[in-house]
């Protein structure tokens, strides 16, 4: 007997233990602290803050590229109009 597996709410959407949260100012200070000078890598930043180590590398580049003001304001999406596209 050849069952398929259950599949539920529950198990839709799960992300492995990560959740998507608001990070304080403090908390992208430190992140970028523990890179540049305890020379942590990003998975382990990111299991330390309970982010994504993608999520983590972001903030890295923006600081990099931005400075502190990216920590303060990161860039928004913008929605263009149909017509501009």
């Amino acid at each position: 007997m050849n069952l398929t597996p259950k599949v539920g709410p529950n198990e839709i959407g799960k992300t492995k233990g990560f959740f998507i949260m608001k990070l304080s100012l403090e908390d992208k200070k430190e992140i970028v602290r523990l890179y540049f000078d305890e020379h942590y890598g990003f998975r382990t930043i990111g299991k330390k803050f309970s982010i994504r180590a993608s999520n983590v590398n972001k903030i890295i580049n923006g600081y990099k590229i931005h400075g502190e003001t990216y920590l303060i304001h990161p860039p928004k999406m913008h929605n263009y109009s149909p017509e501009f596209n």
